[in-house]
């Protein structure tokens, strides 16, 4: 599976809390992250962690895992400076 753009993570994660009876304060509160926070992450405005955008989808239902025998340019540069 690939990786989302950031438009399309934007457009996951609004018809997702939408389909799953969420108010953005209700997903806010979940992630630990702010109204706002979550609007411009809906918006396309706000790129989020690894940590957060992981916190989201498991708050919206989806578990998220990551192949090791697939290269993976998030996680090399997560790891770069180690």
């Amino acid at each position: 599976m690939r990786l989302l753009s950031e438009k399309e993570f934007a457009k996951f994660v609004r018809s997702h809390r939408l389909h799953a009876n969420m108010t953005q304060d209700d997903l806010a509160q979940a992630v630990g992250k702010s109204r706002r926070w979550v609007h411009a992450l809906e918006t396309g405005k706000v790129d989020p962690s690894l940590s957060a955008a992981l916190s989201v989808a498991a708050t919206l239902g989806y578990i998220v895992s990551i192949e090791h025998d697939e290269p993976s340019s998030v996680l090399d540069q997560l790891f770069e400076g180690l």
